[in-house]
């Protein structure tokens, strides 16, 4: 099967590790018409650089999976799936304001 992915999404940027990891959204009702969200991990090509919160269009990208390891150390059964985007056009991004650092919900006092 191949699966292949074009579109505008969000992307969101954390730190893990010292490295960037890359998610973006997705979302479907539920059988009471509520919102369920989830994210999916997103690679882009080596050297790339996107802030927080930045529109992107993917214009080649399909999915792909690896099998990370459980608690014990052992390589996990279960797929952890991912998308590899190969080429995409930034459609917007936020501005960055010099002097200040972006705040985690968890370092916000109230």
């Amino acid at each position: 099967m191949k699966s292949s992915f074009t579109g505008q999404t969000m992307i969101f940027a954390n730190e893990y590790n010292g490295r960037t990891l890359y998610k973006a959204s997705i979302g479907k009702k539920d059988k009471n018409g509520e919102w369920e969200n989830a994210s999916i991990l997103v690679n882009f090509p080596k050297g790339t650089e996107l802030a927080n919160r930045t529109t992107v269009d993917m214009k080649n990208a399909w999915l792909s999976f690896y099998y990370g390891k459980d608690r014990d150390g052992n390589v996990s059964k279960i797929p952890q799936w991912y998308i590899v985007c190969t080429e995409f056009e930034v459609l917007d991004a936020p501005e960055v304001v010099e002097g200040f650092t972006a705040m985690t919900d968890d370092e916000i006092p109230f």
